[in-house]
């Protein structure tokens, strides 16, 4: 019977602290927190009308009308790089960015790309204003400004979800610290033997030693008769 209540003491304490480890937070709590954050237009849909419309202009500058000199040389240097940056290099960027548009260390490459394709498109419409016509000095205007509007879209897109994600990192810290400041003592697990498993100790008695200060008394000698003498004959 004791070795029954025993075993059923060691389960209730080993069952006990595993009840609260099913309140911890699981992956499908912390996936409907991060799924919330890539929310908005994808970046290539914030991007790709002002590329297409750079492109496009670019393709159309006559720069057999502008001035000759090395502004024009230059300029025409810069546009078949733009141009060829934008069939190029841009796609596989775009792609990434939209296939994980929450992350934003993909974004970050991106945004750099686009800046410095911006750079190059403002040199070149500030050569225009030098050495091109007027009518190409403003489709190139245009074509910046609906670039420069698209780059500043996808910068505000990336600082909202970088902020979206320390909000959802912040609250999970607090429930996780929350949860286990809740969490009661866990209760240590006895050990248990099997029945029937005592050790059975031999009492050993010890001899009785003698106080210091006493001498050990000496056994009683034996009476032990002596023989006795021939008995002399008696004289007349």
């Amino acid at each position: 019977m004791k070795c029954h209540i025993s075993l059923l003491i060691a389960i209730v304490a080993v069952s006990y602290p595993q009840h609260d480890l099913a309140q911890a937070p699981t992956a499908s709590h912390t996936g409907a927190h991060t799924s919330s954050v890539a929310q908005g237009p994808a970046p290539s849909t914030l991007l790709q009308p002002a590329l297409t419309a750079v492109q496009q202009t670019l393709s159309g500058l006559n720069f057999e009308k502008w001035r000759r000199g090395t502004i024009r040389e230059e300029a025409s240097s810069n546009a078949d790089s733009i141009l060829k940056d934008i069939q190029e290099n841009m796609p596989p960027l775009l792609k990434q960015v939209d296939g994980s548009p929450s992350s934003v260390s993909v974004s970050i490459p991106l945004s750099a790309h686009v800046n410095a394709l911006y750079d190059v498109v403002l040199r070149v419409t500030e050569a225009s204003r030098i050495s091109g016509p007027g009518d190409q000095v403003a489709a190139l205007q245009q074509a910046l400004a609906e670039l420069g509007k698209a780059r500043r879209a996808f910068e505000d897109r990336m600082q909202q979800t970088a902020t979206a994600q320390e909000k959802e990192i912040g609250a999970l810290r607090t429930s996780l610290n929350t949860q286990a400041a809740a969490r009661p003592q866990s209760i240590p697990v006895p050990m248990v033997l099997p029945c029937g498993a005592f050790v059975t100790r031999r009492v050993v008695r010890k001899k009785p030693t003698t106080a210091p200060g006493q001498t050990k008394t000496a056994p009683p000698a034996q009476n032990k008769s002596a023989p006795s003498a021939p008995a002399q004959p008696q004289k007349k």
